[in-house]
């Protein structure tokens, strides 16, 4: 409470950094309270706290409006499908987001690319796909499953501003590494090169049976990190 009223006062505020302070799910809305007297802000970064969907949603609907936000770190607060429909009307609508962190949350394929029957057109992907603005995005640790990634990747074909994609440890099948290298060939030639990190198919599991080389496909293969013990989203 203390930190959103200070906010309500402080209304030129650019860059917030509360990670890992142990919010809970009240904080969503009274943060997205005090970003009504605060339009100035850039750069937030709220991960490992435990806003829930409810908390992160009521955020989302906030930031949704404000044209000013460059770097937004959910990571580990909850997020899940509604929040990714959120989080897609708010990059479709930015001209200055680089950096979407939504690591370790609770987004879905359906989340990511769209629900059977659904508007295909206004999804999370097709957001990011659309973007001119983004240059990182990290959606590791999510279950998104192999076919919503494949999708997600192939969308972002179109987009050739991205510098650097995380999609380790997305539920998604070993054979995604050939798209990982399909998409990588297709970036080598416009734009600027990009980095895609992937991982183990299973949190906590080794990585693809065959990975890519980095060395010769621009590729960066990270260790997978093993989930903190006694942790729960």
């Amino acid at each position: 409470r203390y930190v959103t009223e200070a906010l309500k006062d402080n209304t030129v505020l650019t860059t917030l950094d509360l990670q890992k302070n142990e919010l809970g799910t009240l904080f969503g809305a009274d943060l997205a309270a005090a970003l009504q007297e605060n339009r100035e802000l850039k750069n937030l970064s709220v991960g490992w706290n435990r806003l829930e969907s409810v908390g992160t949603v009521s955020l989302l609907r906030e930031l949704v409006t404000m044209a000013t936000i460059e770097y937004l770190d959910l990571s580990w607060t909850g997020v899940t499908d509604e929040g990714a429909q959120l989080l897609a009307d708010m990059v479709a609508g930015s001209q200055l987001l680089r950096h979407l962190g939504l690591a370790h949350n609770n987004i879905t394929g359906n989340g990511l690319t769209g629900m059977k029957g659904g508007d295909s057109q206004k999804t999370l992907s097709k957001a990011v796909q659309a973007s001119r603005s983004l240059t990182h995005v990290d959606i590791s640790f999510n279950s998104l499953g192999t076919k919503a990634t494949r999708d997600f990747l192939r969308d972002l074909c179109e987009n050739l501003m991205l510098e650097t994609v995380d999609i380790r440890c997305v539920k998604a099948s070993d054979d995604i590494a050939e798209e990982v290298k399909n998409y990588v060939k297709v970036r080598a030639g416009p734009g600027k090169p990009v980095v895609v990190q992937f991982g183990s198919s299973v949190t906590g599991m080794a990585g693809p049976t065959n990975p890519i080389k980095a060395e010769k496909m621009g590729v960066e293969k990270k260790p997978t990190p093993k989930p903190a013990t006694g942790t729960k989203r």
